[in-house]
């Protein structure tokens, strides 16, 4: 059963068949485009009705050999691309987003807000603490708001290769003004299908995203949804013990 088309309102009837304006993605994210999950593609007319019964209830099916009726909404949503700006968000409250330009002072107040949400309570002389550890041999030190998890994914945006080749041109230039990841910040890269892998082999920048330490770990959702695995025990330590 194909369970990943997406139709938008200008799928169609001709002759009995139906014809809709969908997506096939090469993963299962890439298709959530607009519109209507219909997983019901490859079943029996009769199991069809409901759902397009609705479509055509809604006005989501168009006969381009009748006459076309004029959609009328309840509502309309205008945005000046202007007013976007980058912003900092999480999976488990997008909504408490950042603005990038706030991101300093956010994380300052947070280390001072009593314990609870975007609140740590650590007190002002241990602030600048520095914890030193060895890691795989080698000597490391964690600050307050270091980074300890890296990771590049694309689960949603395969169909959208700038991104990705974006990051891979980053990280060219990481490589070739010899710039390097912190040893014990783990690293990754989930693309979105095997796609991803094939443009950015080709395009001959997957290279500079190996010598970063940023390998193919898995296609799909990884590191956004908690999937990166655990930290190496040595900075998981260094957290834990003396955090």
């Amino acid at each position: 059963m194909v369970s990943s088309i997406w139709f938008n309102p200008s799928t169609w009837v001709r002759e009995g068949m139906l014809y809709p304006d969908s997506v096939m993605g090469t993963d299962l994210q890439t298709t959530m485009i607009n519109g209507w999950l219909g997983s019901w593609w490859d079943r029996s007319r009769s199991c069809n009705a409901w759902p397009e019964s609705y479509f055509m209830a809604n006005k989501m099916f168009v006969d381009h050999n009748g006459q076309l009726e004029e959609r009328v909404y309840s509502s309309h949503l205008e945005l000046n691309l202007k007013d976007v700006e980058p912003c900092v968000s999480g999976p488990k409250r997008p909504h408490d987003r950042v603005p990038l330009r706030e991101m300093k002072e956010d994380w300052k107040s947070c280390l001072n807000n009593r314990i609870g949400f975007k609140g740590f309570a650590i007190p002002k002389k241990s602030q600048t603490k520095v914890v030193e550890f060895s890691f795989r041999g080698r000597t490391a030190e964690l600050r307050h708001g270091d980074v300890v998890i890296a990771a590049i994914t694309s689960c949603t945006n395969t169909s959208n290769p700038s991104i990705m080749l974006g990051a891979a041109l980053v990280a060219k230039k990481a490589c070739e003004l010899c710039l390097e990841v912190k040893h014990w910040i783990k690293t990754g890269l989930a693309p979105g299908s095997i796609v991803v892998t094939k443009y950015l082999e080709k395009s001959g920048l997957q290279k500079y995203l190996d010598k970063l330490g940023f390998n193919t770990v898995g296609y799909g959702c990884t590191t956004c949804s908690g999937n990166s695995g655990d930290l190496d025990e040595e900075v998981a330590s260094a957290i834990s013990d003396d955090g």
